[in-house]
Order: C-alpha cells, then sequence, then structure tokens
C-alpha cells in the first residue's frame, strides 16, 4: 500500500508564539512543498537548515523553478503525437 503524506504549500504563515515556524509546522505535519524554490534556487546552507529544524522522517517538496514552467518552452513530446 502507498503512504500519503499530509501538508502545506509553505511553514512561514504557521506561526506558534516563541518557536520556529518550520520547527513548530514539522510538529503538526510530516510533509511540506517548498514554495520559494519557484522563485528561486536556496543555498546548500538554508537547505541543510531546514533539514536540521525538523524531524528525520519529515518529507520536503520543492517546485519545479518557473524559468523551466512559465518561461522556457518545453515540448518533448512534440512530433511523437
Amino acid at each position: 500500500m502507498s503512504m500519503m503524506y499530509i501538508g502545506a504549500g509553505g511553514w512561514a504563515y504557521f506561526k506558534v508564539p516563541g518557536m520556529d515556524s518550520l520547527a513548530a509546522y514539522s510538529k503538526a505535519f510530516d510533509f511540506v512543498e517548498v514554495n520559494s524554490t519557484f522563485y528561486t534556487t536556496p543555498s546548500m546552507e538554508m537547505v541543510r537548515s531546514w533539514r536540521q529544524r525538523v524531524t528525520d522522517n519529515f518529507m520536503f517538496s520543492v517546485r519545479c523553478h518557473g524559468d523551466l514552467t512559465h518561461k522556457i518552452p518545453a515540448f518533448p513530446n512534440r512530433g511523437k503525437l
């Protein structure tokens, strides 16, 4: 049977007084979509800091950068239909 992960798009809005937003979010959910990667590529230092603030079983999904989805035409199957 497949696993289903429940989460939301981003954690910045997840506010708990006295807690880091990502750490607090990870206590409520086990998955998050990183929306910021649509606009910019995070540094490895930033990604490491995300990983250090969550549990080992926490899952991240990153959005494809907007240049790939909205600016660069990609038609890999054109001509094959």
